[in-house]
Parts: structure tokens; sequence; C-alpha cells
């Protein structure tokens, strides 16, 4: 990650990936799918169990909201 003022604006910091960082986004933007492939399941399924999978964290306390 690289973090620069903007010149227009000194108080505004403008924060650009790296190449390293947009790879391992390209790459992860695929895990999903491979999620799916691996398991069997259907995208409704994988879907459903994600929903299923963020309401249980939420009941635990998991969550992203929880953790701040």
């Amino acid at each position: 990650m690289a973090t620069f003022r903007n010149p227009d604006d000194e108080r505004h910091l403008v924060i650009q990936l790296t190449a390293r960082a947009l790879t391992l986004e390209f790459v992860a933007q695929h895990i999903p799918e491979q999620i799916v492939e691996i398991l069997g399941f259907s995208e409704e399924d994988y879907v459903r169990y994600q929903q299923m999978l963020a309401e249980f964290s939420m009941k635990l306390g998991l969550n992203e909201d929880s953790r701040r």
C-alpha cells in the first residue's frame, strides 16, 4: 500500500494498492468459486450457507461489528 497527500488538497490522504496487493486481490476474487467447486455446492447452496454462517457468527458475537 502506498500513501501520499492529494496535491490539490493536502487534507486528503490518497491510498493506493501496490502491484502485489492488486495481484492478491485478483487471485482472491476466485476463492468463492473454488470453494463451491471443491465442496460440490451449487451457487445457491453456497450463498445460503454463507448467509447461515453470517447469522450464526452474529449470534455468537463473531461478526465484524462486535470486534470494534
